[in-house]
Protein backbone atom coordinates (compact mmCIF):
# COMPACT_ATOMS: atom_id res chain seq x y z
CA UNK A 1 0.00 0.00 0.00
CA UNK A 2 3.00 2.69 0.80
CA UNK A 3 4.40 1.53 -2.51
CA UNK A 4 1.30 2.46 -3.82
CA UNK A 5 0.88 5.97 -2.59
CA UNK A 6 4.52 6.67 -3.27
CA UNK A 7 4.12 6.14 -6.92
CA UNK A 8 0.51 8.54 -7.04
CA UNK A 9 2.28 11.22 -4.81
CA UNK A 10 5.23 10.73 -7.35
CA UNK A 11 2.97 11.17 -10.35
CA UNK A 12 0.82 14.08 -8.93
CA UNK A 13 3.52 15.91 -8.00
CA UNK A 14 5.12 16.03 -11.23
CA UNK A 15 1.52 17.30 -12.97
CA UNK A 16 1.66 19.87 -10.21
CA UNK A 17 5.44 20.70 -10.95
CA UNK A 18 4.79 20.99 -14.77
CA UNK A 19 1.39 23.27 -13.95
CA UNK A 20 3.10 25.82 -12.12
CA UNK A 21 5.94 26.40 -14.33
CA UNK A 22 3.57 26.80 -17.19
CA UNK A 23 2.21 29.71 -15.45
CA UNK A 24 3.76 33.02 -17.39
CA UNK A 25 2.83 35.77 -14.64
CA UNK A 26 4.98 33.46 -12.46
CA UNK A 27 7.94 33.34 -15.08
CA UNK A 28 8.10 36.65 -15.46
CA UNK A 29 8.23 37.67 -11.73
CA UNK A 30 10.50 34.37 -10.41
CA UNK A 31 13.68 36.87 -10.37
CA UNK A 32 11.87 38.15 -7.03
CA UNK A 33 11.97 36.73 -3.47
CA UNK A 34 8.18 37.31 -2.92
CA UNK A 35 7.19 35.47 -6.71
CA UNK A 36 9.75 32.54 -5.06
CA UNK A 37 8.34 32.67 -1.59
CA UNK A 38 4.52 32.17 -3.18
CA UNK A 39 5.78 29.76 -5.46
CA UNK A 40 7.18 27.68 -2.16
CA UNK A 41 3.67 28.40 -0.28
CA UNK A 42 1.62 26.97 -3.45
CA UNK A 43 3.55 23.96 -4.12
CA UNK A 44 3.45 23.03 -0.30
CA UNK A 45 -0.18 23.19 -0.55
CA UNK A 46 -0.26 21.68 -3.97
CA UNK A 47 1.60 18.68 -2.08
CA UNK A 48 -0.29 18.01 0.72
CA UNK A 49 -3.91 18.52 -1.91
CA UNK A 50 -2.06 15.87 -4.01
CA UNK A 51 -0.93 13.47 -0.83
CA UNK A 52 -4.65 13.60 0.34
CA UNK A 53 -5.36 12.69 -3.47
CA UNK A 54 -3.33 10.00 -3.80
CA UNK A 55 -4.41 8.39 -0.22
CA UNK A 56 -7.90 8.54 -1.24
CA UNK A 57 -7.28 6.78 -4.37
CA UNK A 58 -5.03 3.93 -2.62
CA UNK A 59 -7.96 3.24 -0.25
CA UNK A 60 -9.94 3.19 -3.05
CA UNK A 61 -7.90 0.60 -5.20
CA UNK A 62 -7.21 -1.23 -1.80
CA UNK A 63 -11.22 -1.40 -1.87
CA UNK A 64 -12.17 -2.55 -5.45
CA UNK A 65 -9.33 -5.28 -4.57
CA UNK A 66 -10.89 -6.50 -1.48
CA UNK A 67 -14.42 -6.92 -3.33
CA UNK A 68 -13.17 -8.15 -6.29
CA UNK A 69 -10.63 -10.81 -4.77
CA UNK A 70 -12.54 -11.36 -1.66
CA UNK A 71 -13.51 -15.33 -2.59
CA UNK A 72 -9.44 -15.49 -3.13
CA UNK A 73 -7.96 -13.50 -0.17
CA UNK A 74 -10.42 -15.58 2.17
CA UNK A 75 -9.11 -18.64 0.76
CA UNK A 76 -5.49 -17.71 1.44
CA UNK A 77 -6.29 -16.48 4.78
CA UNK A 78 -7.74 -19.93 5.75
CA UNK A 79 -5.92 -22.35 4.22
CA UNK A 80 -2.91 -19.98 6.10
CA UNK A 81 -3.64 -21.26 9.00
CA UNK A 82 -0.94 -22.75 11.43
CA UNK A 83 -0.31 -26.85 11.62
CA UNK A 84 0.22 -29.70 9.08
CA UNK A 85 -3.11 -30.87 9.06
CA UNK A 86 -3.74 -32.44 5.70
CA UNK A 87 -6.62 -30.88 4.61
CA UNK A 88 -4.80 -27.50 4.80
CA UNK A 89 -2.07 -28.78 2.99
CA UNK A 90 -4.47 -29.61 0.37
CA UNK A 91 -5.96 -26.25 0.32
CA UNK A 92 -2.67 -24.65 -0.13
CA UNK A 93 -1.73 -26.81 -3.16
CA UNK A 94 -4.96 -26.04 -4.71
CA UNK A 95 -4.26 -22.40 -3.99
CA UNK A 96 -0.46 -22.40 -5.32
CA UNK A 97 2.50 -24.89 -5.25
CA UNK A 98 4.42 -22.51 -3.95
CA UNK A 99 1.68 -21.75 -1.17
CA UNK A 100 2.19 -25.41 -0.58
CA UNK A 101 5.81 -25.37 0.08
CA UNK A 102 5.34 -23.31 2.87
CA UNK A 103 3.12 -26.01 4.60
CA UNK A 104 5.83 -26.78 7.41
CA UNK A 105 6.37 -23.44 8.40
CA UNK A 106 4.86 -21.46 11.26
CA UNK A 107 3.01 -18.12 10.95
CA UNK A 108 2.46 -18.52 7.38
CA UNK A 109 -0.07 -16.01 7.81
CA UNK A 110 2.22 -13.21 8.30
CA UNK A 111 5.06 -14.93 6.12
CA UNK A 112 2.60 -13.92 2.95
CA UNK A 113 1.17 -10.75 1.80
CA UNK A 114 -1.44 -9.46 -0.78
CA UNK A 115 -0.93 -6.00 -3.06
CA UNK A 116 -2.66 -5.01 -5.85
CA UNK A 117 -1.33 -3.58 -9.11
CA UNK A 118 -2.60 -3.07 -12.62
CA UNK A 119 -0.09 -5.26 -14.05
CA UNK A 120 -1.31 -5.12 -17.89
CA UNK A 121 -2.54 -1.63 -17.78
CA UNK A 122 -5.88 -2.19 -18.77
CA UNK A 123 -7.76 -0.51 -15.22
CA UNK A 124 -8.15 -3.39 -13.27
CA UNK A 125 -5.61 -3.95 -10.46
CA UNK A 126 -4.23 -7.67 -10.41
CA UNK A 127 -4.13 -8.89 -7.60
CA UNK A 128 -0.24 -10.11 -5.97
CA UNK A 129 0.32 -12.65 -3.44
CA UNK A 130 3.87 -12.74 -2.60
CA UNK A 131 6.18 -13.74 0.16
CA UNK A 132 7.21 -11.19 2.69
CA UNK A 133 9.43 -10.66 5.37
CA UNK A 134 12.76 -12.15 4.23
CA UNK A 135 15.84 -9.18 4.33
CA UNK A 136 17.02 -10.85 0.21
CA UNK A 137 14.46 -9.24 -1.92
CA UNK A 138 15.18 -12.61 -4.36
CA UNK A 139 13.55 -14.44 -1.09
CA UNK A 140 10.48 -12.47 -1.74
CA UNK A 141 9.08 -13.74 -4.87
CA UNK A 142 5.50 -13.89 -5.93
CA UNK A 143 3.83 -17.25 -5.15
CA UNK A 144 0.41 -16.45 -7.55
CA UNK A 145 -0.92 -13.39 -9.46
CA UNK A 146 -4.91 -13.28 -10.18
CA UNK A 147 -6.63 -11.50 -12.73
CA UNK A 148 -10.47 -10.58 -12.57
CA UNK A 149 -12.39 -11.44 -16.39
CA UNK A 150 -15.58 -12.42 -17.01
CA UNK A 151 -15.61 -15.29 -15.25
CA UNK A 152 -14.18 -13.61 -11.94
CA UNK A 153 -10.87 -13.91 -10.07
CA UNK A 154 -8.59 -16.82 -11.92
CA UNK A 155 -5.14 -17.32 -11.61
CA UNK A 156 -2.37 -16.20 -14.29
CA UNK A 157 0.32 -17.32 -12.92
CA UNK A 158 2.19 -19.13 -10.11
CA UNK A 159 5.40 -19.23 -8.32
CA UNK A 160 8.10 -21.23 -6.37
CA UNK A 161 11.12 -21.61 -4.90
CA UNK A 162 12.51 -23.22 -8.33
CA UNK A 163 10.17 -21.11 -10.45
CA UNK A 164 10.03 -17.53 -8.95
CA UNK A 165 8.33 -14.42 -10.19
CA UNK A 166 9.16 -11.06 -9.22
CA UNK A 167 7.41 -7.20 -10.89
CA UNK A 168 9.77 -5.36 -12.56
CA UNK A 169 9.39 -2.59 -14.95
CA UNK A 170 5.92 -1.08 -16.42
CA UNK A 171 4.08 -3.96 -15.26
CA UNK A 172 6.29 -6.84 -16.79
CA UNK A 173 7.19 -10.01 -14.58
CA UNK A 174 10.74 -11.53 -14.46
CA UNK A 175 10.01 -15.33 -14.39
CA UNK A 176 13.58 -17.19 -13.30
CA UNK A 177 13.42 -20.77 -13.80
CA UNK A 178 15.95 -23.59 -12.66
CA UNK A 179 16.68 -26.90 -13.52
CA UNK A 180 19.50 -27.61 -12.21
CA UNK A 181 22.77 -25.45 -10.94
CA UNK A 182 23.90 -24.60 -14.78
CA UNK A 183 20.13 -25.24 -16.54
CA UNK A 184 18.43 -21.77 -15.70
CA UNK A 185 15.98 -19.60 -17.68
CA UNK A 186 15.08 -15.93 -17.34
CA UNK A 187 12.29 -15.17 -18.59
CA UNK A 188 9.86 -11.44 -19.02
CA UNK A 189 6.35 -11.76 -19.02
CA UNK A 190 3.12 -9.81 -19.65
CA UNK A 191 0.20 -11.25 -17.44
CA UNK A 192 -2.78 -11.92 -19.66
CA UNK A 193 -6.19 -13.42 -18.65
CA UNK A 194 -6.01 -16.15 -21.31
CA UNK A 195 -2.34 -17.00 -20.22
CA UNK A 196 1.16 -15.70 -19.73
CA UNK A 197 2.56 -13.57 -22.93
CA UNK A 198 6.62 -14.03 -23.34
CA UNK A 199 8.68 -10.80 -24.35
CA UNK A 200 12.15 -12.06 -24.12
CA UNK A 201 14.52 -14.53 -22.65
CA UNK A 202 17.85 -15.64 -21.65
CA UNK A 203 19.19 -18.81 -20.68
CA UNK A 204 21.49 -20.88 -19.46
CA UNK A 205 21.84 -24.57 -20.43
CA UNK A 206 24.73 -26.70 -19.61
CA UNK A 207 25.89 -29.95 -22.35
CA UNK A 208 26.32 -33.51 -21.01
CA UNK A 209 29.73 -33.67 -22.76
CA UNK A 210 32.27 -31.67 -21.01
CA UNK A 211 30.03 -30.14 -18.95
CA UNK A 212 30.65 -26.94 -21.49
CA UNK A 213 27.50 -24.36 -20.40
CA UNK A 214 25.92 -22.04 -23.49
CA UNK A 215 24.50 -18.76 -22.93
CA UNK A 216 21.71 -16.92 -25.44
CA UNK A 217 19.48 -14.44 -25.31
CA UNK A 218 16.27 -13.44 -27.27
CA UNK A 219 15.14 -10.10 -27.34
CA UNK A 220 11.56 -11.09 -29.04
CA UNK A 221 10.33 -14.51 -27.51
CA UNK A 222 11.74 -17.67 -26.18
CA UNK A 223 15.38 -19.10 -26.73
CA UNK A 224 14.21 -22.29 -28.47
CA UNK A 225 16.53 -22.92 -30.49
CA UNK A 226 19.43 -21.64 -28.15
CA UNK A 227 22.28 -22.12 -30.46
CA UNK A 228 20.28 -19.30 -33.26
CA UNK A 229 20.74 -16.88 -30.37
CA UNK A 230 23.95 -17.98 -28.77
CA UNK A 231 25.95 -15.09 -26.75
CA UNK A 232 29.01 -14.60 -24.37
CA UNK A 233 28.52 -14.97 -21.03
CA UNK A 234 29.40 -11.35 -20.51
CA UNK A 235 26.19 -10.52 -22.31
CA UNK A 236 24.08 -12.77 -20.92
CA UNK A 237 25.46 -11.58 -16.89
CA UNK A 238 24.88 -8.37 -18.04
CA UNK A 239 21.38 -8.01 -19.11
CA UNK A 240 20.40 -10.67 -16.19
CA UNK A 241 21.63 -7.58 -13.76
CA UNK A 242 19.59 -5.24 -15.16
CA UNK A 243 16.71 -7.29 -15.56
CA UNK A 244 17.41 -8.49 -11.57
CA UNK A 245 18.40 -5.09 -10.41
CA UNK A 246 14.67 -3.94 -11.31
CA UNK A 247 12.97 -6.53 -9.54
CA UNK A 248 10.24 -4.27 -7.28
CA UNK A 249 10.10 -4.69 -3.67
CA UNK A 250 6.63 -4.90 -2.09
CA UNK A 251 5.41 -3.01 0.93
CA UNK A 252 2.15 -6.01 0.85
CA UNK A 253 -0.10 -6.42 3.62
CA UNK A 254 -0.08 -9.50 5.41
CA UNK A 255 -2.91 -12.39 4.39
CA UNK A 256 -3.28 -12.48 8.01
CA UNK A 257 -4.54 -8.63 7.94
CA UNK A 258 -7.26 -9.28 5.32
CA UNK A 259 -10.97 -8.80 7.24
CA UNK A 260 -13.04 -11.67 5.87
CA UNK A 261 -16.50 -10.31 5.79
Amino acid sequence: MKKLLSMIVASLLVVGLVACSSNSDDTKEATSLGSGAKQSASTVVESKNNKQQAKEWAAMVEAKGNSLFASVLKQYKQAAKDGDDEKLVEERLDLSTGFSEMSSEKNIAKKIGYEFMDLNQDGTEELIITRIGNKEIEQNYIIAIYMYGNNGPKRVSEGWSRNAYYVIDNGQLLNEGSGGAMDNSFTKKRVRYEGEEVLSELSMSSYVEGQKVMYAYNPNGETKNSKKYKVSKKKFNSILKTWEGNRMKFDATPISEFVVK
